[in-house]
Formats: C-alpha cells, sequence, structure tokens
C-alpha cells in the first residue's frame, strides 16, 4: 500500500491538468482497496485475540469503529469500485477501436510487450522494484483484458451494458 499511495504522490506533486483523471481514478482505487484491507486486518486480528478481541485496552474494537467510517468517506468504497470500472473499460475501448496506444490512468505500459517475469526468485529479485512493478503490471493487464472481455461477451448477448458492468465489477474488486 505505501508503493502505490508513494507512487500517487509523485503523479500529485507534478501534477498538470491532464493528469486530474488519472489522479482521480488512483485516488478512488486506493481509498477503497486501503480501507477494505484496513477492515479486514482489524477483523483477523480480532477473531486471532478471542474474547479478548474487543477489550479496551487491546484497542482493536476502538480502531475497527473508527477505520469503519473511513469507508464511505469520499463516497462509497462500492461506487468508487463502479466508476474506476466504468472508467477503465472505456478506456479499454476507446484505445481498442482507435487501435491507437493507451494514454493515462497508468495504463501506458499496456503498450508494450507483456513483462515476462523470471523463473527463478531469489530474494533480491522478489524485493527489487523492477520485479514488483513487472508483477503488478502483469496482474493488471490480465485483470482489465479478462475484465473487459467478460463485459463485451455479456454485451453480445444483448445484456444491457450497466447491467454487464455492474455484474461483472463485482467479480473483479
Amino acid at each position: 500500500m505505501s508503493f502505490s499511495a508513494n507512487h500517487l504522490k509523485m503523479i500529485y506533486v507534478k501534477r498538470a491538468p491532464e493528469l486530474n483523471k488519472t489522479i482521480h481514478i488512483l485516488s478512488s482505487a486506493f481509498k477503497a482497496s486501503f480501507t477494505w484491507h484496513n477492515m479486514r486486518t482489524l477483523q483477523e486480528c480480532r477473531e486471532a485475540c478471542g474474547g479478548q478481541g474487543l477489550k479496551t485496552e487491546n484497542r482493536v474494537g476502538h480502531l475497527k469503529g473508527e477505520k469503519d467510517v473511513q469507508s464511505t468517506f469520499e463516497g462509497d468504497n462500492n461506487v468508487l469500485m463502479q466508476q474506476i470500472s466504468k472508467t477503465l473499460f472505456a478506456e479499454y475501448l476507446a484505445a481498442r477501436k482507435r487501435n491507437k496506444p493507451f494514454k493515462g490512468l497508468g495504463l501506458e505500459h499496456m503498450n508494450g510487450p507483456c513483462p515476462v517475469l523470471p523463473q527463478q526468485l531469489p530474494s533480491t529479485v522478489l524485493r527489487s522494484r523492477e520485479f514488483q512493478v513487472d508483477a503488478f503490471h502483469v496482474k493488471e493487464r490480465d485483470l482489465l483484458n479478462r475484465f473487459a472481455e467478460e463485459i463485451l461477451q455479456r454485451l453480445a448477448r444483448g445484456e444491457r451494458k450497466e447491467h454487464a458492468l455492474l455484474s461483472v465489477s463485482t467479480c473483479y474488486v
């Protein structure tokens, strides 16, 4: 999460008007993902502590109450993810129809060949920034392609675009 947040901070620091949409999409995605992660982590902590998990001195209950509210600050996480899904699908279709490269939303890496991840993964490789970015790009490319193809299949069967987006986006969150 810190890797992602620091990346967003650098985009924000160097922002220009053409980056506003990218900043909005990334910050919305990170907000939803981070707050969901916080709640899952705190729930794991509470359960790991058994009956002691909600004792005041353990602060898990207090933190859960505090972090739960963040799930709806700046918009409900589900709504934010639906907006992101709609925007990514639109960008995917636009690039595909124009047969031109992706531009914006941090998807420029999809314009080149898919990164090849090494077979051997010693700790030096696993810890390298290059490997981690490549792994994220491979995963993002795969998810976006599968997401778009599933929506396109549903549209080809006559399903309404809004229904297809809602149905499919919940599977990829």
